[in-house]
């Protein structure tokens, strides 16, 4: 069944049959919202699908610029723990009058609760999915959900440089990493095909790196396949190399173990580079993908300003061999279910 949205936005023109077809593709294999896949593929602005999201379902809009620079004094009128179970923000106070950006503003048990709990009147407010859960991991330190890391990335480094220049990516804790591998590997677990598989592992390695490229391995090629940010795969699905031309590339590959290093200082490495934007990594990854003692594909990830951990290594190292271990699984399952 088609999401009432969507069939919303096409009535409307905003978007096609056939691009609200690919989201809905794109959402069974990423997860999220609708208005989160459609954003991602850059078929909506973000202010543009909350406008049109508050004028169907007759709800105040709460715009990107609503929830910038929030008073800290309006945020402590909701608790850490109230924010994120009830997943709002609160961003205008206007006499007993609380507006807030709530995920679900049609509940009205949620709405009449956060009344209870602030002592105010509760104007609920339509934003987007990832903008809510953005706003609680910027002003709540809530961590937002490996899913969504992705999308406003480029909008938390631009706030970060003008707080106080190019500050440093926060690296995750060993802990932070451990979490991460359990739920990815939940996620492997029940994959259904090789997407499930890739977006797994990609959203996995976001977690250590800033930038990645999951190039395919056919021959003597390599062919751009996925990305992340996810922003960025338009424009590396264009890239290919001789992988004769990418000596640690080739080294990966023959040896089917991975390279650390500086990034080389050549023009196909700087085609990569181009392609991700960003500016020069600190340092590069290269992860192969084994399956059946076979490269089928290679993973290139960086790091902008800081370098590589251990902790960090062996993470997207368990990534990768948990990774060719669902596909292998998901191979021996369809020649199952062939015969």
């Amino acid at each position: 069944m088609k999401d009432r949205i969507g069939e919303y936005l096409v009535t409307t023109g905003v978007i096609t049959e056939q691009q609200l077809a690919t989201a809905l593709e794109r959402q069974l294999v990423m997860g999220g919202r609708l208005g989160t896949n459609l954003i991602e593929l850059g078929l909506i602005s973000e202010n543009e699908l909350v406008k049109l999201l508050s004028k169907k379902m007759n709800i105040p809009p709460a715009f990107i610029e609503d929830l910038e620079g929030i008073d800290p004094q309006i945020l402590a009128l909701i608790t850490r723990e109230n924010a994120e179970k009830y997943k709002v923000v609160p961003f205008r106070l206007e006499r007993k009058n609380l507006d807030v950006a709530l995920l679900e503003p049609l509940n009205l048990d949620k709405v009449t609760e956060l009344g209870f709990i602030t002592g105010y009147t509760i104007r609920a407010h339509i934003s987007v999915e990832a903008r809510i859960l953005y706003a609680l991991e910027r002003y709540y330190k809530v961590s937002r959900p490996l899913r969504y890391i992705s999308l406003l990335d480029d909008e938390r480094k631009r706030h970060e440089e003008a707080a106080g220049g190019e500050q440093k990516r926060k690296d995750p804790s060993p802990e932070d990493l451990l979490s991460a591998l359990d739920t990815a590997r939940e996620e492997w677990a029940v994959a259904q095909n090789r997407d499930d598989a890739i977006t797994t592992f990609l959203k996995t390695a976001h977690v250590a790196f800033d930038r990645g490229i999951l190039f395919l391995v056919k021959s003597s090629k390599l062919f751009g396949w996925r990305s992340f940010p996810i922003a960025r795969e338009q424009e590396v699905k264009k890239l290919q190399f001789n992988i004769a031309d990418l000596s640690e590339f080739k080294a990966a590959v023959d040896s089917k173990a991975h390279f650390q290093g500086p990034p080389p200082d050549n023009t196909h490495y700087a085609t990569l580079l181009e392609a991700l934007t960003g500016g020069p990594p600190k340092q590069i990854v290269l992860v192969p993908i084994v399956i059946k003692n076979s490269v089928v594909s290679v993973l290139y990830a960086d790091t902008l300003t800081t370098e590589l951990s251990e902790h960090a290594l062996r993470f997207i190292l368990t990534a990768a061999q948990k990774t060719s271990l669902s596909l292998e699984i998901l191979i021996l399952k369809n020649k199952i279910m062939d015969q």
